[in-house]
Formats: structure tokens, C-alpha cells, sequence
């Protein structure tokens, strides 16, 4: 009945001893951290020996794995680099893998790791907060705020939506990465039986990140004025 016979490619079949891989490794880490890059490295078609180097780093990049692979044939190891990330933001550096055959040293196999060092902002407060008082009184609140992002930042603070005259004790607070500070905001009772303001913080670094503090104040009417009449004798 005849055979069939796969099609053979056109021009020259390569040889592959070895395969590395990811080629590009990209990694985003929070500043003054440490970060691994793994790159899987597959020896193929005969045992060796080979050498791992690191290059083009301006970041302190140590190289986990030992300098030189013992590797049998159809076998897999894993190479990890570290890399130490700066206390800066917005900022990234690379370097370059190297694995060199000890047999073949014409045998080159390389892999390049990007590191991105960005902040990730955060903040928390003490929570909504409620008052009263008489009219043309103030309320006076207190509100707890911590930077809980992984950078030192500088928060805004807003006010919106009240109708009473509200005002804060401070325009913005920076704090450091975990430090905590208090911010007053004053609330002068006026007309109507209350009032709703919204105490907004928001990151300098990214605007996208607030706090929204609802302050609830309550009118306990007009203050009542005690009449003293002469004492008749």
C-alpha cells in the first residue's frame, strides 16, 4: 500500500546542546528591597560543564547559583540573581547572564534581567468622626494618618462638601515609610441641624491614591442664655 515520508525542512538543521530561558526577565520591586530572577536552563544533548557569569549591572547583583554547572545530559537547573534595589523610585537597571560552555567554549548562552524600582503609596486613617455643638461653636477633630505605602510621601489635604466654615490645621503632611501623624479639622456650627465633610488625603507620589475621612457634625441649636434678675430686697 505504499509508505508516506515526512517532508525533511529546507537549508540546515542546528544542533541544539542547550536552551536558556526566559531570554527577558522583567521584575518591578519596591525601593530599598531585594529581588530574584530565575532563569531555567535546559543542557541537552551531551554532559558539560559550564561557567555563569554576571554583566552590565550598575545595581549591587550577586549571583545565587554557583559560578560553575555541572549538568548531565537532558537536564534542567534553575540560575537565580539578586538584585538589590536602591532606596530611589522611577528608576531601573539591567544586567546580563552568561553561561559559557567549559567543552565548547564557542557555545554562548545568554539571558538579560530588568529591575524596576516604583513606589506603591499608601495611607490609612483613624476612621470617620462625629460632633456636636451650639451654633457659632467649633468642633474640633482629631484624625490619626499613617503612611503605609513603601516610600516616604507627602499627602495632601482636601476638604469637600461641607456647607459649615471647615477648615485644617495643616495643608499636607509628609511622612516617612510607617510613621503616623495627626491632623486637626475645625467644624464652626452654622444654620441647619448638620453637616457632612469630606476630608480627603491624597499622595503626592500618586494621585490615585486617598483617604476619605467623613466628618458628621450636628447643631444642638442656639446656645441658651441664662438671665440673672437683681436680687429685691
Amino acid at each position: 500500500r505504499g509508505a508516506y515520508a515526512w517532508p525533511l525542512p529546507y537549508g540546515p538543521v542546528s544542533t541544539v546542546y542547550a536552551v536558556i530561558a526566559p531570554h527577558e526577565s522583567e521584575l518591578e520591586a519596591s525601593p530599598n528591597s531585594q529581588v530574584v530572577h530565575d532563569f531555567l536552563f535546559y543542557n541537552v544533548l551531551q554532559a558539560d560543564t559550564y561557567n555563569v557569569a554576571l554583566s552590565g549591572n550598575s545595581w549591587p547583583t550577586t549571583l545565587l547559583t554557583p559560578s560553575s554547572l555541572s549538568m548531565g545530559i537532558n537536564s534542567t537547573t534553575t540560575v537565580s540573581v539578586q538584585v538589590t534595589v536602591p532606596n530611589s523610585i522611577n528608576v531601573s537597571d539591567d544586567f546580563t547572564l552568561t553561561i559559557t560552555s567549559v567543552t565548547s567554549p564557542t557555545l554562548v548562552y545568554t539571558a538579560t534581567g530588568t529591575t524596576n524600582s516604583l513606589a506603591h503609596p499608601d495611607i490609612t486613617s483613624s476612621g470617620d468622626d462625629s460632633g456636636s455643638a451650639y451654633v457659632g461653636e467649633t468642633i474640633t477633630y482629631t484624625i490619626a494618618v499613617t503612611n503605609t505605602g513603601d516610600f516616604a510621601d507627602t499627602f495632601s489635604v482636601g476638604i469637600a462638601n461641607n456647607t459649615w466654615t471647615t477648615t485644617a490645621s495643616t495643608a499636607s503632611v509628609a511622612l516617612a515609610v510607617g510613621a503616623s501623624t495627626t491632623v486637626e479639622v475645625y467644624v464652626v456650627v452654622g444654620s441647619g441641624s448638620s453637616d457632612m465633610a469630606h476630608v480627603t488625603f491624597t499622595s503626592v507620589l500618586n494621585s490615585a491614591v486617598t483617604e476619605v475621612v467623613m466628618l458628621n457634625s450636628t447643631s444642638l441649636g442656639e446656645a441658651v442664655q441664662n438671665l440673672y434678675l437683681p436680687l429685691m430686697m
